[in-house]
Parts: structure tokens; C-alpha cells; sequence
């Protein structure tokens, strides 16, 4: 009887250490500051540039492929870009435009799109990119929160374009954001972009969020419908 009594001791004494040991701290999970969650609309300007007036700080060989781009579309025979194809908007321009969701839990935050219904994770637990992680359109994201404001950084992106106009970025592409929220209905992303291949320069836009109304949902969205998307042609490199 004894016996069994320390036993049984014993099998308590090892599952609380257990729970102790596996459960969640706030070092594992990452500290939250502010309260980002909801709904949120995209302000304009949309685009990265004002074409018109704006420098783009293109290396000579994206200037080319940019030029490209233009001449084609000029020519009336576009290049698809990734939206065109229905494929994503991917990391940057994904946070450009249209409505969009913020769930926040512990160790990350993740954003889900109507438009292309794309789903972005912005991972928040420490943890460090995966030497084998495959590029992407959305790319590997990691952040910390610095008060009330989550700095993100964005690194393994596939080759893509920022906007409609087809301005290009490189899979050597790095974006980093300070995402702040600014009053309870307003919400900023400073974003950096850093790409030695493709911009002579960092180059840094604020993009502005208005939270949506009550009731608003994440609707269905099919791009394809009756075959409006653009058919592959030749793709941004």
C-alpha cells in the first residue's frame, strides 16, 4: 500500500513538471503590444510612386527591365504580372490594397486577404528563418513588438512587381515595417524596402489603414470567373 502511494506520487510529481515545462512563457510566444485585431481598409494612394513625379531608384538593370515592362504595355501586349495571372499580390504590394483581417494569438499575427484570399503569417515567437525555406510571393516573416509598435522583417521573396505601373523587385528583396496603430480606427505601416540588385537605395513609404465598419466579413472572391485573368505570357524576373 505503501508502495503504491509513492507511485502514485511520483506520476503527479512528473505530470505537473510536465505542464510546467511544455506550457507557452511569454519569452516562446513573444510579448503583444497593441491590439491590431480586426478588419482593416487600405487608404489610398494604392501604388508605391506617383509616376509622374516620384524618383524610382532603380539599378540600371532593373531600369531596363522596368522600360521592358512599359513597352510592352504600350505596345498592347502586357506582361502578366502575378495578379494578372490570379496567382497573389504577394509581399510588398499585398499591403497596398483592399480589405483585409489581422489575427492576433500568441507567437504570431496573421493577415488574410478578401482580394486573392492570400493569408500572410508574421511568426512573433523568436524563432529565426529556416535555412530551407522555398521562396515565395509572400516570403518568411518575423517580428518583435517594440511597445505598441510590430517591427517586421520579410526576407525570401520570388521576383515580383510592387504595383500596376511594374516597377520590379529582386529575390534579394528584404522589406522591414514598423506597423503601428495610431488611434483605435487607424493603423500604419511604415514599410522599408532594401534590394542592392534591383534599387540604388532603401526607400521607405508610409501605407494608412482605416478599420472597417461593424459587421464586415472576408467575403468570397474568385478571380478566374468566365477567364478574365490574363493567360501566362512572359514573367517579371
Amino acid at each position: 500500500m505503501k508502495l503504491e502511494r509513492i507511485r502514485t506520487f511520483s506520476f503527479i510529481c512528473c505530470a505537473l513538471l510536465t505542464m510546467v515545462t511544455s506550457a507557452p512563457n511569454a519569452k516562446t510566444q513573444g510579448a503583444a503590444g497593441a491590439d491590431i485585431s480586426g478588419y482593416w481598409q487600405s487608404q489610398p494612394p494604392w501604388d508605391w510612386i506617383d509616376p509622374a513625379k516620384d524618383e524610382i531608384p532603380l539599378t540600371p538593370e532593373y531600369a531596363a527591365i522596368l522600360k521592358k515592362w512599359r513597352d510592352a504595355a504600350d505596345s498592347g501586349k502586357p506582361i502578366a504580372d502575378s495578379t494578372a495571372r490570379c496567382e497573389a499580390f504577394g509581399m510588398p504590394r499585398v499591403m497596398s490594397f483592399g480589405l483585409f483581417e489581422l489575427l492576433q494569438t500568441p507567437g504570431r499575427v496573421t493577415m488574410i486577404t478578401e482580394i486573392l484570399h492570400e493569408v500572410r503569417r508574421i511568426y512573433t515567437d523568436g524563432r529565426k528563418v529556416p535555412p530551407d525555406f522555398d521562396p515565395g510571393y509572400e516570403g518568411y516573416s518575423t517580428g518583435h513588438w517594440e511597445k505598441n509598435t510590430l517591427v517586421v522583417r520579410t526576407v525570401g521573396l520570388t521576383p515580383n512587381a510592387l504595383d500596376q505601373y511594374g516597377i520590379p523587385h529582386s529575390d534579394r528583396l528584404e522589406v522591414t515595417e514598423r506597423i503601428q496603430l495610431l488611434d483605435k480606427d487607424t493603423l500604419r505601416d511604415r514599410v522599408t524596402l532594401i534590394d542592392p540588385k534591383a534599387y540604388t537605395k532603401p526607400w521607405t513609404v508610409d501605407r494608412l489603414y482605416k478599420r472597417a465598419p461593424p459587421n464586415t466579413e472576408i467575403l468570397e472572391y474568385i478571380c478566374n470567373t468566365n477567364g478574365a485573368a490574363i493567360p501566362p505570357t512572359e514573367k517579371i524576373r
